[in-house]
């Protein structure tokens, strides 16, 4: 984990390469739109977020800010192409990304979307894969099932809304808009162990 005090904000900066960026605890934002911030840089960038503050200014993804306090929970983050929940070791908590979340957390991001197999994509940035360990997301707004992938070893989801790119791996899915959505048999795989689920779950307002 990283702390840091002072008087002026941080960045964190990956640069080049592939970096993994583990920010423990509550990351506050003092300062504003002057906000601190995660960096990835180039390469594949994994941020593990614990889910205890949001990402970037203004946006209310994990709802650690429900009581309005004076300061809020959150850091700035831009290049980062995967959240890796499932290492931060949190359970059962709930989180919601909409599409502006995702231009916003992988901004400047070079990743190859033709690496991507079996979806067939071309084109690089705006990607964004989540390994959601054993929480829950819902994706808010119209999302478009897009398939299934395959990416180091993971099965992920993949979801279209506009110009960004969702990849679930774990937890289980939802949606908040009305439309033919899928919840992915790959997500459902890795919730087969636990004793209070008997069926796949379903996306609100869709079909499984």
């Amino acid at each position: 984990g990283i702390g840091m005090l002072g008087n002026g904000a941080f960045t964190i900066s990956g640069e080049s390469g592939n970096d993994t960026i583990d920010l423990q605890g509550v990351q506050y934002n003092l300062r504003g739109e002057a906000i601190n911030l995660v960096d990835g840089g180039a390469g594949l960038d994994t941020l593990v977020w614990n889910l205890r503050y949001d990402l970037n200014t203004n946006t209310n993804q994990s709802g650690v800010d429900a009581s309005n306090p004076r300061y809020a929970a959150e850091i700035g983050v831009r290049d980062v192409e995967r959240l890796d929940i499932a290492a931060s070791g949190v359970s059962g908590r709930s989180l919601t990304l909409n599409a502006a979340d995702v231009a916003a957390i992988t901004a400047g991001s070079d990743f190859d979307r033709a690496s991507l197999t079996g979806l067939g994509l071309t084109g690089s940035g705006n990607t964004l894969l989540v390994n959601l360990g054993a929480n829950s997301l819902t994706l808010e707004g119209g999302w478009t099932y897009a398939g299934e992938t395959t990416f180091e070893g993971n099965g992920y989801a993949a979801y279209v809304q506009g110009a960004s790119l969702a990849l679930v791996h774990g937890g289980s899915l939802g949606f908040n808009a009305a439309g033919a959505q899928k919840t992915s048999a790959l997500i459902w795989a890795d919730l087969m162990d636990s004793p209070s689920l008997s069926e796949p779950p379903l996306a609100s307002g869709g079909s499984s």
